[in-house]
Formats: structure tokens, C-alpha cells, sequence
């Protein structure tokens, strides 16, 4: 053998559970042959008819077979609005009673005047849609209950 015949070999050495195995040498490849030879183990020269697209959903089977068949009742349009109210009303009394017990206050993370006034963004002050130029406050403060009975 060349000198050049044995660059494209390694050696591999002998494993520790081996025990007295020779070492072998394995020919190197180029990397686009390596990836060439990882992909052709998974396409096919003749691939097969296609018959789905998507995989199987057993939870889209299961949600079409709950759905009614043939004619469907209707509703009385006041009932969605009152269960609508009943669950946002059980999650305001959730929210208070829980702060209550932690004596905090409530602040809401997408309507919060105090951050929309020192980030300057103004708007929940102002608006998105108009600038107000005349009245800018320098403060804010949130009124509570008390406040609106104590100015009556």
C-alpha cells in the first residue's frame, strides 16, 4: 500500500470492554457522500400511492362525531350572555377574594395607567387614535370606591 492509500483510513482504537480485538480502520468519506448515503436509506425509488395528506387525529375524530346530525335546535341568545356574565363574575370575586387575603392591590397588566405614564406611552391616558397635547398629567392616582363615596 501507498502512503496516500492509507491517509483516507483511521484508526478506531479497541473499545475497553473489547478485550484483545485487533483495531479496525474505517474508510473515510467525503461529508456530501455522508449525507447522500443517510438520505437515500429513507426516499425510495418508487414511492408508493399517496392516500392522506395529514396524519391521523383521533381528537378531530372524536370532536366530529360529537357534533349533531341533521337538524339543529336553536338556542335562547340570553343564555351564552348569562353564562358569559355568571364565569366573568366567579373570576372578579376570585380575583378579589385572592386579594384580599394577600392585602394587595388588583393591577391589570394590559390596562396599567401608573406604567403607561412613566414609560410615556400614553395610551390608555390619551388614546391611540389622538394626541392630546393640552392635557398631559404629571400624576395619576387610582380611584377606589371609597374615594367616589367620600366625594358625595
Amino acid at each position: 500500500m501507498d502512503h496516500d492509500d492509507r491517509s483516507d483510513l483511521s484508526f478506531v482504537p479497541p473499545s475497553s470492554r473489547s478485550g484483545s480485538r485487533t483495531p479496525r480502520r474505517i474508510r473515510k468519506q467525503p461529508p456530501q457522500d455522508t449525507v447522500k448515503q443517510f438520505w437515500d436509506q429513507f426516499s425510495t425509488k418508487f414511492p408508493g400511492k399517496v392516500y392522506t395528506v395529514l396524519p391521523d387525529n383521533s381528537y378531530a375524530r372524536s370532536k366530529a362525531a360529537r357534533i349533531p346530525k341533521g337538524a339543529i335546535q336553536g338556542q335562547n341568545a340570553a343564555k351564552p350572555y348569562d353564562q358569559a356574565r355568571s364565569e366573568c363574575e366567579r373570576a372578579v370575586n376570585r380575583i378579589v377574594r385572592e386579594c384580599e387575603r394577600l392585602n394587595q392591590r388588583y393591577t391589570d397588566p394590559h390596562f396599567d395607567i401608573e406604567v403607561d405614564l412613566k414609560s410615556g406611552r400614553r395610551d390608555y391616558l390619551d388614546g391611540l387614535d389622538v394626541c392630546n397635547l393640552e392635557m398631559q398629567p404629571k400624576g395619576v392616582k387610582r380611584v377606589t370606591v371609597s374615594d367616589l363615596k367620600a366625594a358625595r
